[in-house]
């Protein structure tokens, strides 16, 4: 979610917002690809309000000391140009169609769904809750 909202408030041209939101995402991921540094330090630089030449300078300073190449700190420059194609980087679930949706393979609705139907199939061999009523008794 937060990368979706990341990608709003940057084709809106809320940068300080944008920058906001990319770091709660980048610190959803146990490790964070070079692509996404980049990003960060271009993030940086536009709710700073630096020209495109000052933030590709902000990039390039970063580089020396985090290794990064030319064509990275490219293609994130071309990939952030043009807002209000950002959206475009993103799939976003198909559900219920899994067969067609990208994020099939790191989905996990579709395990809670199968757990669902194997505990809903035994709900039927359930006792009677009645009797177990006093379990949710609150404590006090």
């Amino acid at each position: 979610m937060a990368f979706l909202l990341t990608q709003l408030y940057y084709s809106l041209g809320q940068y300080p917002q944008a920058t906001d939101y990319f770091k709660r995402f980048c610190k959803t991921r146990a490790q964070l690809e070079p692509y996404y540094h980049v990003v960060g330090y271009y993030l940086e630089g536009k709710t700073l309000g630096e020209s495109e030449t000052e933030i590709i300078d902000r990039i390039k300073r970063a580089a020396k000391d985090e290794e990064f190449d030319q064509d990275l700190i490219e293609r994130v420059v071309n990939d952030m140009s043009e807002p209000h194609l950002l959206q475009n980087f993103t799939a976003l679930p198909k559900c219920p169609a899994c067969d067609v949706c990208q994020l099939s393979n790191d989905c996990l609705t579709r395990t809670k769904l199968e757990m669902a139907r194997k505990v809903y199939r035994h709900m039927s061999d359930m006792p009677e809750q009645a009797p177990l009523s006093w379990v949710n008794i609150e404590a006090n």
